[in-house]
């Protein structure tokens, strides 16, 4: 438990502290996010090899691309790689660090 200010609430005490099960579920949903928007992330990558109608130009690929990651605002989780033809995308490794090591999670202001 920790006490903090900020600019935007002057005059007034913040309480930070750490909540076990909070953080058990935030990442318990997290990872939820995370494999829908793989899921869906590999239906466009899948649209860019296929033989019909292939999804083509890095311009619609990003507008698709960016469909899916802001459906669930999961962007900062992926890096993407977008090239005129092709889409290939990896979850964000220092963010899986950061997920996994407990950092942001479970924290709780009042």
């Amino acid at each position: 438990m920790a006490e903090i200010t900020h600019p935007d609430y002057p005059n007034e005490r913040l309480i930070v502290c750490r909540n076990p099960s909070l953080a058990i579920d935030r990442a318990r949903t997290r990872e939820a996010l995370l494999q829908r928007t793989e899921r869906d992330l590999e239906k466009v990558k899948l649209a860019t090899s296929r033989l019909k109608r292939r999804l083509k130009g890095k311009e619609k690929i990003g507008l698709r691309v960016g469909k899916v990651i802001g459906k669930f605002k999961m962007a900062k989780h992926f890096v993407n790689t977008i090239e005129e033809e092709s889409y290939s995308y990896e979850r964000n490794r220092f963010i899986r660090l950061m997920s996994t090591s407990g950092h942001g999670d479970g924290r709780a202001s009042v």
